[in-house]
């Protein structure tokens, strides 16, 4: 598919109470190593290592949350942004995958090439992102062959929401006669039907249960495809987590495996964002299932987002801190290197799937290291 149009970018801008500086220039106030540090090539096989018996389920999984959210400015972008030398996108989801990332999260709205096709853009609210679905399946395919001892998780959400700072679809087909809903899923699927040796077929086709690494070496595992309101296509993905919808960004937890309470006021609620990012650690490592307390925890897969904003936090602020407050990731990294009382530490034997922004290469260290490798008992 060839480079896709975006309506303008129309994003409000309010006066946001941060002290980092803009792209690029964003400084860490915590731990440097917690912050957008990430180090290419450091943990390209780091699945290779990690018993295939093991359940996804067992696994601590650094990911990004916005993955290609790379441009914009302080309130749209997410990551670091590391651009492709051919002009073509991709380039930052390329790096995080060489350097440990396993999980990722893709924003799409729904939008027609030249040729009038439907296809999906990628995005960060109104902001085009400078690259489509085509450019992350590239990538995907690329990074599995060169190292097919690794898979990679991945959400998928619809963007576009309306509103003042949200995007609209563009559906290239009105006289199809149905809804945004069912027209996103036909696009996905066709997209799916055209590379299916890509994706782990049982989380595209149906509700899947949790398998182990082995089954999925080398593929594609759909975690969660959610519409623009929170609400899941529950026929696709891990059944485990669609027992109920994942959370609204900016709503209640519903889901107890999934933690994405996004809201974060100004500065001085970036330590309410960090408990609850702590809670569902507890909860990912507490012997009962959080769903069902008579039955065991350990075959439940957890998912984190680290990540929070607001008109008075932006994204960086909340991740990378400031002189007087720790950020998230700040937080994150005390508790897995056991610094400041910051949590249990030796309890944190698995974090589950943690969905950050701006990680840094000293996360994606701790993270790893929780995985059960060859050789090892549990």
């Amino acid at each position: 598919m060839r480079r896709l149009s975006s309506l303008p970018a129309l994003l409000l801008v309010a006066t946001a109470v941060t002290v980092a500086g803009p792209s690029g220039t964003a400084q860490a106030y915590s731990d440097p190593a917690s912050y957008r540090s990430l180090e290419e090539n450091a943990h390209p096989d780091w699945m290779a290592a990690v018993r295939g018996d093991a359940s996804l389920a067992d696994l601590s999984v650094p990911g990004t949350h916005d993955t290609l959210a790379v441009y914009g400015g302080g309130p749209t972008e997410t990551q670091e942004r590391h651009e492709r030398g051919d002009g073509r996108g991709g380039g930052s989801l390329a790096y995080q995958l060489r350097a440990g990332i396993r999980a990722i999260d893709i924003r799409v709205r729904m939008v027609a090439d030249e040729r009038g096709e439907a296809g999906f853009a990628i995005h960060h609210g109104a902001v085009y992102q400078h690259a489509n679905f085509d450019d992350v399946l590239r990538e995907l395919r690329t990074f599995l062959r060169e190292h097919p001892g690794e898979t990679v998780l991945l959400h998928m959400h619809a963007e576009c929401a309306g509103g003042i700072t949200g995007c609209e679809d563009a559906d290239p087909c009105p006289e199809c006669g149905t809804d945004h809903n069912h027209r996103r899923r036909q696009i996905f699927d066709a997209y799916v039907d055209a590379n299916r040796e890509l994706f782990w077929q049982p989380s595209v086709t149906g509700a899947a249960d949790v398998p182990t690494l082995d089954e999925v070496r080398g593929k594609v595992v759909l975690v969660n495809w959610s519409g623009p309101h929170g609400g899941n296509y529950t026929d696709y993905g891990l059944a485990q987590l669609n027992y109920a919808d994942w959370p609204d960004e900016w709503g209640p937890q519903k889901n107890c495996y999934v933690q994405n309470s996004y809201q974060v006021g100004g500065i001085s609620h970036i330590d309410d964002k960090w408990e609850k990012v702590h809670a569902q650690l507890d909860r990912t490592n507490q012997a009962a299932d959080c769903r069902d307390p008579g039955r065991p925890n350990g075959d439940k897969l957890y998912v984190n987002w680290t990540s929070g904003a607001s008109v008075w936090a932006y994204p960086y602020t909340v991740a990378g801190g400031t002189p007087t407050a720790t950020g998230v990731n700040g937080f994150l990294h005390q508790c897995l290197t056991g610094r400041n009382g910051r949590c249990d530490t030796p309890s944190v034997k698995r974090t589950g799937v943690l969905m950050m922004d701006f990680p840094g290469h000293g996360l994606v260290d701790e993270i790893v290291r929780r995985n059960p490798v060859s050789g090892s008992t549990g």
